[in-house]
């Protein structure tokens, strides 16, 4: 380049704009996803409590709807129904059927909602069955107006006149548990102990003591009088189990078959 004859003009070199606010554009993005990344991660606590919380309420209502639809069937049929078998896969013909449905002693207190004999849907809210356990005076037809105690030997060893709820995880005295015709509930979040709708079910030992009272084997008894097999049955769901139950007190079943004529 030929010198200049006058003074040469200064030149000047900035770097592009684009370069400058490239560099500039990802810092702020970094800077951004970094204060996403920890708003995101507080806000998932709240979320997941939130999502929990929304279907204790459905279970809950779903729980209130399934009373409603058991005493319909007392007030229809003089009884409430058998439990179905909680074993059978969804493909089977007999899942969901009460086991029987004629009157007669049923094959099992404990299992779950027979959904199909009363036109319900089989899954909770988090997609496992509901557990059903009904004593054998309520699920045969009732005939009396009658709430009676056991109170001789011989009636005290007689299988379980009710269904027994434990109001704390560790089961209190026979006469300190409450004592009702039948009970529904959903094993919540967790399913400890509950059945798929393959008639799998889930492992209850990995429950707290509250849950593993109410895991249903294919083979459980309600006890005796004396000896009866209590249920946990929460206020509300808590840390000692996330279960959601509803139960039928025998008083409501008998006003109910009162109500129906079935009785005088």
């Amino acid at each position: 380049m030929p010198p200049c004859a006058q003074p040469c003009p200064r030149v000047f070199f900035r770097p592009s704009p684009a370069v400058g606010q490239a560099g500039f554009t990802l810092l702020e993005l970094a800077v951004v996803l970094a204060v996403l990344g920890v708003l995101l991660t507080g806000l998932l606590g709240p979320l997941q409590q939130l999502r929990t919380h929304q279907r204790q309420q459905d279970a809950r209502a779903a729980l209130a709807a399934i009373r409603q639809t058991l005493l319909g069937f007392a007030m229809s049929h003089g009884r409430l129904p058998c439990p179905a078998n909680p074993a059978l896969a969804a493909s089977d013909a007999q899942a969901g059927l009460a086991q029987p449905d004629t009157g007669a002693p049923c094959a099992r207190q404990v299992g779950v909602l027979p959904w199909k004999t009363l036109g319900l849907v089989s899954m909770d809210p988090w997609g496992r069955r509901y557990t059903y356990a009904v004593a054998g005076r309520y699920s045969q037809t009732i005939t009396q107006l009658a709430y009676p105690q056991a109170s001789s030997a011989s009636e005290l060893a007689e299988a379980a006149w009710y269904v027994h709820l434990s109001p704390t995880p560790t089961p209190p005295a026979v006469a300190q548990q409450w004592r009702v015709a039948a009970l529904v509930l959903s094993h919540g979040a967790n399913g400890h102990g509950g059945w798929s709708d393959q008639g799998v079910q889930l492992p209850p030992a990995a429950g707290s003591a509250g849950e593993q009272l109410n895991a249903v084997g294919n083979t459980r008894t309600l006890g005796s009088n004396a000896a009866p097999n209590p249920f946990y049955g929460p206020a509300s769901p808590g840390a000692d189990s996330d279960d959601v139950l509803d139960s039928l007190p025998a008083p409501l079943v008998l006003h109910a078959l009162v109500s129906a004529g079935r009785l005088p």
